[in-house]
């Protein structure tokens, strides 16, 4: 009688466990198919004035940003990012690179022609309105796309768009030019850095959070208007321009003013989220521990106003397949059931 009275409730614990099982499964389904699904990857390669003079822990932290944005992004394309250390963009296009006497700087391929600028404002904003169709999860960029401009005017500038090699990927899947580099870090060689994923003492320079400040300039986080003086037009537009709404007349503003954040057309702000007006003008202004802000900190992170704003440039969020949240959902109900019985 004992055997048969403790076998019914041997079955209900094994189902139990297997229900423990399969929802197991499905949360690591959930992290595989969210990590994986897009396939985005960032292709690193390393200047020799990198491979001959940077130290470890700084090759160690390009590995690790590299792997929070593949999480962070889904998009499936591959870019590449070339890194240099005390310079930037030491190629056989401009011999001797740029000199980085501090901080650290990103540069485009594209740069080296004398007009970047490609796109027209139809152009640029088919390549942003197709994305959007294209992908309901990204609701930063569905959100941009019904207030896009009918027109922007830039007085004195040209009105055309430029658009990095990066973002024409994360935007089009595939590659607008032949440019083997997608876009170049340079990173002062003598900067008191501090690597590693701890906050640095007071006095350093958070070495990740540089990282991520000029991987995501290369990926479309770039505006013209740091180039000329305090209230100039730039010489050409970016997408950035489209989510930069004047402070002071709520009017779409491509210059070196003070412009705040808005993916709607200037409907909704994010507080806090200001373009700085003094230097770059494609950073927040005054968020010393935001990664994209102008300054470098002693510890900055990527915040999620920052990923909304990398979203609307055209980088899909990863987010788990539907079929994997049904997986998991009946596990759950499943687990429920049997444990009222």
């Amino acid at each position: 009688m004992k055997s048969d009275s403790l076998y019914p409730i041997a079955l209900r614990r094994r189902a139990r466990s297997g229900l423990v099982g399969l929802m197991v499964l499905a949360l690591v389904a959930i992290a595989t198919s969210t990590a994986q699904a897009g396939g985005f990857t960032i292709n690193a390669v390393f200047e020799t004035s990198w491979i001959n003079n940077a130290p470890a822990a700084a090759t160690a932290d390009v590995n690790a940003v590299i792997k929070e944005f593949e999480a962070d992004f889904t998009n499936p394309v591959k870019i590449t990012i070339q890194f240099g250390w005390g310079d930037v963009a030491s190629t056989a296009a401009n011999p001797g690179g740029i000199a980085i006497a501090g901080g650290a700087a990103a540069y485009f391929p594209q740069l080296y022609n004398a007009n970047p600028a490609q796109y027209t404002l139809t152009q640029t904003e088919k390549l942003i309105t197709d994305h959007a169709a294209a992908h309901p999860e990204n609701q930063p960029i569905n959100t941009a796309a019904p207030n896009l401009p009918m027109a922007y005017p830039n007085p004195g500038g040209s009105t055309n768009f430029f658009v990095s090699d990066a973002e024409y990927k994360a935007l089009t899947g595939k590659a607008q030019n032949t440019d083997a580099i997608d876009g170049y870090v340079g990173v002062a060689a003598k900067d008191p850095w501090s690597f590693g994923a701890a906050a640095g003492a007071a006095g350093t320079e958070y070495f990740r959070g540089a990282l991520e400040h000029e991987i995501t300039h290369d990926m479309g986080r770039f505006d013209a208007a740091y180039v000329v003086g305090n209230g100039g037009n730039p010489s050409y537009l970016t997408p950035l321009d489209f989510y930069k709404i004047n402070a002071n007349n709520a009017t779409l503003d491509p210059t070196r003013s003070v412009t705040r954040f808005s993916i709607d057309g200037g409907k909704t702000f994010y507080p806090g989220y200001t373009f700085n007006a003094s230097s770059d003008t494609s950073d927040w202004n005054n968020l010393p521990d935001n990664s994209f802000n102008t300054s470098l900190g002693t510890f900055q992170s990527v915040t999620p106003t920052d990923l909304v704003e990398m979203q609307a440039l055209g980088w899909d969020p990863a987010v788990p397949e539907p079929g994997t949240w049904l997986l998991l959902g009946t596990g759950i109900l499943a687990l429920i059931t049997a444990a009222r019985k």
